[in-house]
């Protein structure tokens, strides 16, 4: 089934006519040459006038009516819908009398989004043709791309009967491992078994392994794909021995021709049989044909352990169906406590690596993955023996790279985790940062004006300097500590550290800016990143301000920065980092509409959106225009969406046809990450809170309505759409939720946000996203990882704000759009209300558990309104006690903002997240007297 904008269905041979419904083919071309001329040209109209001529001589002429039916549908698709259908379904139903009528039909409900009635048109025609190929590549796409995989399965098989193509075999078998994975990733949430065809899990895996036997037996599997997923469904059963075995047979020579391929499956299938020896001996091989396999370095690194629970740990880092990424991967602080290893063994290695790369030229002819081990090892050693004897030998690691890389473009990035991770320790940091800033303060020769050698050692120089800054960055130093003074010090009293430092980085740029004069605008030059220093300088004066109780310090330092970056997008209007930097701080500032119009030009691919939305979301959610919230919230999350439902099934029917059935698993299991992601359902919420206000501003006083009733079945039918597109809590069972427990395996959402494109100062926020401002102004930029010393998650403190708010937030919109399905004539409650009310229960326990790691006390007062909120709708009581219960709760969220707004202080309401607060208290306001006229039957 292939999209064209042009008709390519025109009859391609002679046929015999048989029927009035068909014609021979020399009148069949002559009278439908001018429809198919008038639909190529995209004029319904002219073809519409020539097919009724066609029809008044041949009123049965099928392609003729076929051709009508889309051409109707193409004229005027809501003036016609039902015309179209109907001749459309008359065909299906007398049975299409040839391929030409079948391809125009199948086009028009496929255009006409009418898929169960494709469905069934395919479905009669193998009935009267069980072997019609068209029909059955059809159908067997089409399952595909609604992520069917059972019904998928079925007509793979009937492909492989017709015709004995052991591709269409292993269609089938790729379609029932999909099928047990996304039954397996339901589990834990989902209150019934998934659609399986009939068959559970393991009786699926059982069948896939059984038929991918028996294509070895008959010498079928001749492909590494086909190879690789007989020896996945092995280890799955447990025979992790033969699987490892397969490996190392003949047979994987033939299939997996890449010598690295073959080692480095080999290395996962010996780590799953629990043979570490053989494990290392495959990641040795892959270091001599690829010296710089960051992959393998770190694997070797890791057998050095060789505990029970090493191997565990290291296929959930890489297990054999693909690469397994944490979700603390994107933060920019992660540094869990590392378990013992062989430090003799682990030392040895690493000096044979670096010795390795030094005798093949070194890092210009191997590349740098050795010299960053190095520095690895120390980072892996931080727990083992004395604390402050290996911080020190971290941050002489760093230092020692800096010094051989510091020209490299790539230097500070190398090197962040490993700077960060040094954040605690005071000592090896300050040394670190004393070093770095003296290599940062080294003097950057002049250039002699057509001198090239002159200039290229100018920006040497300056790329060392700019890196040295940036890793002082990453050790936190652009906090009141600045360069190294500690908070609790006198000199942390002394805010104007930051603008003296910001100043001599504006004056850097500014007076060797012609470096870089002939530079694309588009691509990030080491200039660039005096404007970041200085910014951060900046937002360290600001913090230092505002934890001594001057706002308006804090508000003026902010300005200044806002000043540094326009500075520097003047020059360099592409640098995401800048515009993410700037982006954050007219949202501090309240500045939203600034916030989104700077971050609109950055370039965010569709998919991006599920990483970098949270840059978004705060300004979003805080009183920005409605066109350009429209922008991020509306257009660009709708591509993502029609992407995820999509192109991304279709990539993987693709995928399957062309024989790459390990990527089939690959595009399923990325469809559920996205599909699940936390940003979207996050960035969804937030576009209902907006579209409501928008409404009630349109709406303006209810009772000058003409038809208040009519606009309420309106608002209700529209709610109950949207939540239906956001949330599913059919899917939610509240016996097996824990929504209680602050427990991450309980959590069925993905969480793709990209943190560390966050500037150095700013820390991600679980609440709701309009009050990010107010928690960066009520603590600390210095916030660790983990926040919690009790807890060893990385930012365990984030999972749980973040679960908990959206929980919340999604529990309502359902809980609303439930109770508008009970409003709506024939249409039923799909959610029990005992299991929305459990679910409920559930959040409000939880709450009471928990304390609170960051500071936000108007994000506790958001969750009283919540609550409140739910209660009135899951319980259907719209009186006057308990709605006066609602507003007294949202009254007491509005009241701090009011206060500092009704004072006059412009400083004031600039600072401490004032404005957007005050907007995240209005959108409650409206959110709540809608709720009130459409499901309430009251105004308000």
């Amino acid at each position: 089934w292939v999209d064209t904008p042009a008709l390519v269905h025109r009859p391609a041979r002679a046929r015999r006519s048989t029927r009035a419904m068909q014609l021979n083919p020399r009148d069949s071309q002559r009278e439908l040459n001018p429809a198919y001329d008038a639909l190529d040209r995209e004029d319904p109209a002219r073809a519409l006038k020539s097919l009724d001529k066609t029809l008044k001589k041949h009123p049965r002429f099928q392609l003729a009516r076929a051709l009508k039916a889309l051409a109707l549908w193409r004229a005027d698709a809501m003036a016609n819908e039902q015309d179209a259908l109907n001749i459309a379904v008359a065909i299906r139903d007398e049975g299409a009398v040839d391929e030409d009528v079948l391809r125009v039909v199948l086009m028009t409900f496929k255009e006409m989004s009418r898929r169960g009635e494709m469905r069934k048109l395919l479905e009669h025609t193998l009935r009267l043709n069980p072997t019609h190929m068209t029909s059955l590549q059809t159908l067997y796409a089409d399952y595909g791309e609604t992520w069917e995989f059972g019904k998928q399965q079925s007509v793979a098989m009937r492909m492989y009967k017709a015709t004995g193509n052991t591709k269409d075999l292993l269609k089938a078998i790729t379609s029932m491992l999909a099928q047990r994975e996304a039954e397996a990733a339901e589990a834990k949430t989902t209150t019934s078994s998934g659609e399986t065809n009939g068959m559970g899990a393991e009786t699926l895996l059982k069948l896939a392994n059984g038929m991918l036997g028996k294509l070895r037996g008959k010498d079928e599997i001749k492909d590494q794909d086909s190879f690789s997923m007989y020896a996945m469904t092995m280890a799955l059963m447990g025979q992790t021995d033969e699987a490892y075995d397969l490996t190392k047979s003949a047979l994987a020579d033939t299939c997996v021709p890449m010598p690295i391929e073959r080692e480095r499956m080999r290395a996962r299938y010996a780590l799953k049989a629990g043979k570490m020896a053989e494990a290392r001996k495959h990641h040795e091989k892959v270091l001599e044909l690829a010296p710089d396999d960051w992959m393998s370095m770190n694997a070797i690194l890791d057998l050095c352990r060789g505990d029970a629970a090493l191997a565990e740990e290291m296929d959930a880092k890489l297990s054999i169906s693909g690469r397994s990424v944490p979700r603390i991967s994107n933060f920019p602080t992660v540094r869990p406590k590392k378990k013992s290893i062989d430090i003799v063994a682990a030392t040895k290695f690493v000096e044979s690596v670096v010795a390795n790369a030094e005798e093949k030229g070194g890092e210009r002819e191997v590349g740098r993955g050795a010299y960053i081990l190095q520095v690895d090892l120390m980072y892996r050693l931080l727990d083992e023996g004395d604390e402050d004897t290996r911080y020190r030998a971290l941050a002489e690691a760093v230092a020692t790279y800096h010094e051989r890389f510091g020209a490299w473009t790539s230097c500070a990035q190398d090197m962040r985790r490993y700077a960060q991770a040094l954040r605690g320790a005071e000592g090896a940091r300050e040394w670190l940062i004393e070093t770095l800033r003296g290599r940062g303060e080294e003097h950057i020769p002049s250039v002699t004006t057509g001198d090239d050698a002159s200039k290229k050692l100018a920006i040497t120089v300056l790329r060392k300097v700019t890196s040295a800054l940036l890793i002082c960055v990453d050790l936190n130093a652009c906090c009141p500590s600045w360069h190294g003074v500690a908070r609790n010090s006198p000199a942390a009293s002394m805010p104007l550290r930051g603008r003296a430092a910001a100043s001599r980085f504006m004056n850097l740029y500014w007076e060797h800016m012609n470096l870089f004069a002939d530079a694309d605008a588009r691509e990030p030059t080491a200039i660039d990143v005096f404007p970041y220093l200085a910014s951060c300088a900046l937002a360290g004066e600001a913090a230092a301000c505002k934890e001594n109780g001057d706002d308006d310090g804090a508000v003026n330092a902010l300005y200044a920065a806002a000043a540094a970056l326009e500075i520097g997008l003047k020059k360099s209007p592409y640098n995401a980092s800048l515009r993410f930097s700037l982006t954050a701080i007219y949202t501090l500032l309240g500045a939203a509409g600034l916030a989104l119009e700077t971050l609109e030009l950055v370039d965010m691919k569709h998919v991006q959106m599920s990483t970098l939305l949270h840059h978004a979301l705060p300004a979003c959610s805080s009183g920005a225009p409605p066109g350009i919230t429209e922008e991020f919230l509306g257009t660009r999350l709708q591509q993502l969406r029609h992407e995820i439902e999509r192109q991304v099934s279709q990539s993987a029917t693709l995928a399957a046809m062309n024989g790459k059935y390990t990527k089939v698993l690959e595009f399923a299991e990325f469809f559920r990450t996205i599909r699940d992601a936390h940003s979207i359902a996050a960035g969804m919420t937030a576009n209902l809170m907006i579209g409501i206000n928008g409404i009630n501003r349109l709406a303006g006083d209810m009772d000058d309505f003409p038809d208040i009733d009519e606009f309420r079945l309106n608002m209700l039918k529209g709610l109950m759409e949207y939540a239906e597109d956001v949330c599913d809590l059919t899917r939610t069972n509240a016996d097996t939720a824990r929504w209680d427990e602050d427990d991450e395996s309980s959590d069925a959402w993905t969480y793709l946000d990209d943190f560390k494109t966050n500037p150095a100062w700013l820390a991600p926020c679980g609440k709701d996203p309009a009050l990010s401002s107010a928690e960066w102004w009520s603590n600390p930029i210095e916030t660790s990882a983990h926040g919690d010393e009790n807890t060893e998650i990385p930012y365990a403190w984030y999972f749980s704000d973040a679960r908990d708010s959206l929980r919340r937030r999604v529990l309502l919109l359902d809980a609303i759009a439930n109770r508008a399905r009970t409003e709506i004539v024939d249409c039923d409650a799909t959610v029990s209300w005992t299991n929305i009310r459990a679910l409920l229960d559930q959040l409000k326990t939880g709450a009471t558990k928990r304390t609170p790691v960051r500071a936000n006390a108007q994000a506790d007062l958001a969750r009283d309104v919540d609550f409140a909120l739910l209660d009135v709708v899951v319980d259907n009581d719209w009186s006057q006690s308990r709605m006066d219960t609602v507003f007294d709760a949202i009254a007491k969220l509005c009241e701090w903002p009011k206060n500092v707004i009704e004072s006059g202080s412009a400083p004031a309401m600039f600072a401490r997240g004032v404005i957007p607060a005050a907007f995240h208290a209005s959108s409650y306001d409206s959110l709540a007297r809608f709720m009130a006229l459409v499901c309430g039957h009251s105004h308000r």
